[in-house]
């Protein structure tokens, strides 16, 4: 995979997004998701076309933010259907790991680059999704629908997923920077 790139193109692109992001950082601007996305669109004018691994995402955080209520329906299907009895299933175990997958689903299918993570801090599976405006965490936290620890969960009963359940929270401003939230192959 990838392709030729001519000398210091990929080096000019990467500075100058850098570069504008951190203007950015340091203005107190209202629309900042706005004013960002118009100047990394800017910056990335010379990208090859055959530089696939460097491509930039296509997709926006406003494409994540519309499939919101799908994402609702579908954790909403694996809640009810999480029987904490089926040991074979669940082992005794929460569903948050079929929640993550459920929203890489969701968020796949519209072309989102998505990845499920498990998390180095506790016993917690979520999505780390690359979009042009950068890095963003979107999970249902596990403690909206079951407690416990470890590998030990038990199902919160009569829950109902709504929007606002959806975290969404930017890690990062640069999209390229993917690899320091998902292990890559």
């Amino acid at each position: 995979m990838g392709g030729k790139v001519k000398s210091g193109t990929k080096l000019k692109s990467l500075y100058l997004r850098g570069f504008f992001v951190s203007i950015l950082q340091g203005l107190n601007i209202r629309n900042r998701e706005s004013v960002n996305m118009k100047i990394i669109r800017i910056a990335q004018f010379d990208y090859l076309e055959e530089d696939e691994e460097n491509k930039p995402p296509v997709k926006s955080i406003q494409d994540v933010k519309s499939s919101m209520s799908e994402i609702v329906n579908r954790a909403q299907k694996e809640y009810d259907l999480w029987d904490g009895s089926d040991i074979d299933t669940y082992a005794g175990g929460g569903i948050c790991h079929i929640i993550a997958d459920a929203i890489v689903d969701v968020l796949s299918d519209k072309d989102i680059e998505v990845y499920s993570v498990s998390s180095n801090f506790e016993q917690h599976v979520y999505c780390i999704v690359r979009v042009i405006e950068g890095i963003y965490e979107v999970d249902i936290h596990h403690s909206t629908y079951e407690t416990g620890g470890g590998y030990t969960w038990s199902k919160l009963p009569n829950i109902i997923f709504e929007d606002n359940d959806i975290f969404i929270n930017r890690l990062d401003y640069d999209y390229d920077n993917v690899s320091e939230y998902v292990e890559m192959e």
